[in-house]
């Protein structure tokens, strides 16, 4: 195969010194050779930096930018104004691609004349890795199959921007959101509904590193993704959108912060949160109807800190418990 077409592999890092050398390795050693390895220091404070220094000294192929730390987001779209390849891809500076990653992704982008090509990807915690088992079958999905399935990790069609080859002029008046706010939720599903076409490779090419402590779980990142569900909450409503699997996640980080109103004094708008809660119910139609009267009596209740209720009943049995031995 004449690899003609240049493609640009974007890898925004920050403090990831420990598996920074193993995502670079699987990169450096694809199949596919005409790349552009683009490595964005995003202000890191370890050894990232001369890891990727280390990398450009060695292959032509790398270029390392550092800058201040400004965010994903922010370092994704400066990534794509300087893209020189047709096709690009993103990919965590913790994570591995297999071999054929790009080229297997490339040569269907090519066949089936897409500008999005996904495939599957694996969680794993340390290697080696077993790869699961899967059908290597090829193809072709609907705008509203992906835009009603799509979500996070365990998903099929997974929301975070790496395990996908985009052509480029997908980007253009799309941008990834800035102010260190989750850019996946506010930009992935926009990518699903502007793709000509979308093409699904059912093969594990992408093995993303579970790695406990990432910034994806912490609280406060938490707290800003909710800003994107609200996003995709209004896109929803005007497209008749129903995504179970986000609608579930949304809800369930609402009624987190509920709870850490209560619980922790947490400072965010309880009536904001309300509000956002009553929009999920009413597009939730799929779920059961148990589920649906649970949750209209959580929205029903939701000033109520009960939570004062079942401490204090607790703490009321363990009083009869001791009273009786």
């Amino acid at each position: 195969m004449k690899q003609t077409t240049k493609i640009t592999v974007v890898v925004p890092v920050y403090n990831a010194e420990q598996y920074l050398r193993a995502c670079l390795d699987s990169i450096v050693q694809q199949s596919y050779h005409n790349l552009e390895i683009i490595l964005i220091n995003d202000g890191s404070t370890d050894q990232s930096g001369e890891i990727c220094d280390e990398y450009a000294a060695l292959d032509t192929r790398v270029k390392v930018i550092h800058q201040a730390n400004c965010g994903l987001g922010m370092t994704r779209n400066k990534a794509i104004k300087l893209a020189r390849g047709e096709y690009l891809t993103f990919i965590d500076n913790d994570d591995l691609v297999l071999p054929e990653y790009i080229e297997t992704l490339y040569l269907n982008a090519v066949k089936y004349q897409t500008d999005l090509t996904m495939c599957l990807h694996q969680m794993f915690d340390q290697e080696p890795i077993e790869l699961k088992k899967t059908t290597g079958q090829v193809s072709i999905v609907s705008n509203q199959e992906v835009l009603e399935n799509f979500g996070f990790t365990q998903s099929k069609y997974e929301v975070a921007a790496w395990a996908k080859l985009y052509h480029k002029d997908i980007f253009t008046n799309c941008a990834f959101p800035g102010e260190h706010l989750p850019d996946d939720i506010a930009t992935t599903y926009k990518i699903f509904d502007r793709a000509n076409k979308i093409v699904y490779v059912d093969r594990v090419l992408y093995l993303y590193r579970n790695v406990p402590n990432s910034l994806g779980k912490s609280a406060q990142h938490k707290l800003r993704a909710l800003k994107g569900f609200e996003e995709f909450l209004t896109f929803s409503e005007q497209r008749n959108i129903q995504n179970l699997n986000m609608l579930e996640l949304y809800a369930n980080d609402l009624l987190d912060y509920r709870k850490k109103y209560f619980a922790e004094n947490f400072e965010i708008d309880l009536q904001e949160l309300r509000t956002n809660f009553k929009r999920v119910i009413k597009l939730r139609r799929g779920i059961s109807y148990q589920k649906r009267m649970k949750d209209w009596l959580l929205y029903l209740l939701w000033n109520v800190n009960y939570s004062k209720y079942y401490t204090r009943k607790q703490g009321l049995r363990l009083r009869t418990k001791k009273s009786n031995k």
